[in-house]
Formats: C-alpha cells, sequence, structure tokens
C-alpha cells in the first residue's frame, strides 16, 4: 500500500471520541504496524493529521462519518462536491496552507485536493 494512503487511513484515528493524546497514540501506532513507524503532530485535531514523510510536512483528511453532529456536517459537505459549492460549507473553509502535500480517503480525498487545488501543491 502507498505511504500516502497509510497516512490518509491514520487520520481516521483522530476522529475518535477518546482524548487527543490517546487518538495520536493510536494513529502512530496504526502506522508502525503498517510499516511507517512516524510521528503525529500535536497540531492535529479531528480533522486532519499532521506528520512528516519523505522530507514533506503531510496533512491527511479522514473521510465522511456518517452518525452524531459530525455525520449531518459530513454529509452536508459531501453534498457540496457534485454541486461545486465546496467553499462555502465550514469542512473546506477550515482547509490551512500548512502542508507540503494533502492526502485523504473519500470526503478527505475531496479536502486534499481542494487543498492542493488552492494551495498549488500535490494532493492524493
Amino acid at each position: 500500500m502507498d505511504p500516502y494512503a497509510k497516512i490518509a487511513g491514520a487520520s481516521y484515528f483522530l476522529s475518535k471520541g477518546t482524548s487527543k493524546k490517546r487518538r495520536i497514540k493510536q494513529a502512530e501506532k496504526y502506522l508502525a504496524k503498517n510499516d511507517l513507524p512516524i510521528k503525529v503532530s500535536n497540531k492535529s485535531n479531528s480533522n486532519r493529521l499532521i506528520t512528516h514523510y519523505d522530507g514533506k510536512k503531510i496533512v491527511a483528511y479522514h473521510g465522511t462519518h456518517v452518525s452524531g453532529k459530525r455525520g449531518l456536517s459530513d454529509i452536508t459537505a459531501d453534498l457540496t462536491i457534485p454541486l461545486g459549492m465546496q467553499k462555502h460549507h465550514n469542512r473546506f473553509k477550515r482547509v490551512k496552507n500548512e502542508g507540503d502535500v494533502f492526502v485523504g480517503h473519500s470526503l478527505g480525498g475531496a479536502l486534499a485536493n481542494y487543498a492542493g487545488g488552492k494551495y498549488n501543491k500535490p494532493a492524493y
């Protein structure tokens, strides 16, 4: 599996309801188990994972959650994509120019592509 795909997969651990420190530790454990023993920045939050790999700062976004308050927000974010209205949704408004490469899965992939296009950086 591609290292960027593994990093995108690790981003899901940061969106779960435990303490931030524990979520970061779970993400790092997942990455190490998948042959990427890299550290996750404590600047990561429930919306994105930040790490360094191959000399680059990577920002990874998780995909759609379908339950709870986050689920409703994520589903409405998904609905903006085919309408070309991403820039009007909070998930897309919060995208920052904080990495060298943007990666993601599902909705996270759309966020990564949006960030890459907005800041003229690679996105996967």
